[in-house]
């Protein structure tokens, strides 16, 4: 239906276009003449956009593998996954509220807060997530992929994913490893922009003296995120 919207409105303009050209002026012919020109541009980017989007490329690899980047504690690693595996959304009940969990293939692209309630489903990243609000998991290892994100954004998030469960850090301290002690405030935008949070714990991440400030998802998140962790990893340190 949409491919044939997509041929079907190019082909009523035309049809309005002759039947006004053949009654019109001479100087309405020219001004319909330039905005034929402006709107076959704008068809054709239109057009060109909708084509790459639907035919998203692959880089070349065997059976056509897409290989995406993979963070990790200890550092980042290629994975790749047969093209074609199904990608979408699952939404989990947490005790922060709905989270929906974005995926593609086996490799998780994005978290989101506030999620409406949808589709729940079977998938690593939904297990470890459930797993993790039940206080038996502390070390995601299910694939991620970071996508968007400045230079800077990336290396932030680097440094988040390297956080210990149940440790904080500050955002000084983040700005001072990567080389630039005043950027703390930048290193907050980062954080806020993080696109997997809680699988990369950007709530771990604490104002000056441990002060509570800043999250994307909201400062009573954080906190009880922050309060699960330092729970578990008690219990654990005193057996």
């Amino acid at each position: 239906m949409t491919w044939l919207l997509f041929f079907l409105l190019p082909a009523a303009v035309v049809a309005t276009w002759v039947a006004l050209w053949s009654r019109g002026t001479r100087q309405a012919r020219l001004w319909f003449a330039a905005l034929s020109v402006i709107g076959t541009i704008l068809f054709c980017g239109f057009a060109l956009y909708a084509w790459s989007a639907w035919k998203e490329p692959m880089p070349p690899g065997d059976e056509g593998a897409y290989w995406a980047r993979s963070m990790s504690t200890t550092g980042t690693s290629d994975l790749s996954y047969p093209a074609g595996r199904i990608g979408g959304m699952f939404v989990i009940d947490s005790p922060i509220g709905p989270l929906g969990v974005s995926v593609s293939g086996e490799t998780v692209v994005g978290v989101h807060f506030g999620a409406r309630p949808g589709a729940a489903g079977s998938h690593p990243a939904v297990a470890q997530l459930e797993s993790y609000f039940a206080g038996e998991l502390t070390d995601f290892s299910v694939p991620f992929e970071m996508r968007g994100g400045s230079e800077f954004e990336r290396a932030v998030w680097g440094e988040i994913a390297k956080i210990p469960y149940g440790e904080m850090i500050t955002y000084g301290a983040i700005a001072t490893a990567l080389g630039d002690p005043g950027a703390a405030r930048a290193v907050g935008t980062a954080c806020n922009h993080n696109p997997i949070p809680v699988i990369v714990p950007c709530h771990r991440v604490v104002g000056a003296g441990g002060k509570m400030v800043g999250f994307g998802g909201g400062l009573d998140r954080k906190r009880k995120l922050l309060e699960l962790e330092a729970r578990v990893a008690l219990a654990r340190a005193w057996g």
